[in-house]
């Protein structure tokens, strides 16, 4: 399968902000020794690119990963108010 991460620069206000836009839950993940917001997951490529390109209408700046390099450390990311 694959990852669907954006690098959020360490930057917790960017996981509440890209929340909001995409009306889900994003998870935080590792994937080469760097954490990432986890956007989606997908068992097709297919379905990895048009969640790319929805977050790119957004503006929200993402990449595609193999799946079995990414290590989830939280389904969903949890902001206080």
């Amino acid at each position: 399968g694959f990852g669907v991460l954006v690098d959020y620069q360490y930057q917790p206000d960017m996981a509440k902000s890209i929340q909001r836009q995409v009306k889900q839950a994003v998870g935080l993940a590792v994937y080469r020794q760097r954490p990432y917001l986890l956007i989606a997951y997908s068992p097709t490529i297919d379905g990895a690119v048009s969640t790319l390109t929805v977050l790119k209408g957004y503006g929200i700046s993402s990449f595609i990963v193999d799946s079995r390099e990414v290590v989830m450390l939280t389904p969903a990311v949890t902001m206080p108010n």
